[in-house]
């Protein structure tokens, strides 16, 4: 029997080894600026749905998944949405919040930051940037605790 996942270090801290990717998520603040936080030992999965309509046009529709266990590293701690939203200061906080569309994630660890000269659409060209679409916080269950992301 081959097992389901193997245990890595990563920083210090043993890891699941099907949770090994990173993502940077640019969560939107409310005076139109964002704040970007890295999220390492996550999973990312995605895949391309292929459609073809009545009149014979091909649509593809790309989903990402992401899962975010509790025990994933990152720096800031994680808010519900209707929390964050209430903070004077969010620098030790972070959140995912589809409303709007305007979350965005990024795989891998991304440095820069966003500004009035870099902008949200710079960083969608320089990037395979996806949009949080929903999230389910299952971090209430007795096993398994994770945030899962679908992102479009």
């Amino acid at each position: 029997m081959f097992p389901v996942a193997f245990r890595h270090w990563t920083d210090g801290v043993p890891m699941m080894g099907i949770f090994t990717d990173t993502i940077t998520v640019y969560n939107h603040l409310p005076d139109d600026r964002y704040q970007r936080t890295v999220i390492k030992g996550v999973m990312v999965t995605g895949k391309t749905v292929k459609t073809v309509a009545a009149d014979g046009k091909v649509n593809l529709a790309t989903t990402v998944n992401v899962t975010i266990p509790e025990a994933a590293l990152c720096d800031r701690k994680y808010l519900q949405k209707h929390d964050f939203r209430r903070l004077a200061d969010t620098s030790e906080y972070w959140t995912l919040d589809e409303a709007g569309n305007l979350d965005v994630i990024v795989q891998g660890e991304v440095t820069t930051e966003i500004t009035d000269e870099y902008r949200i659409k710079h960083l969608r060209t320089d990037y395979d940037c996806v949009t949080v679409a929903s999230v389910s916080d299952n971090r209430n269950k007795p096993r398994l605790k994770h945030i899962k992301v679908v992102c479009k």
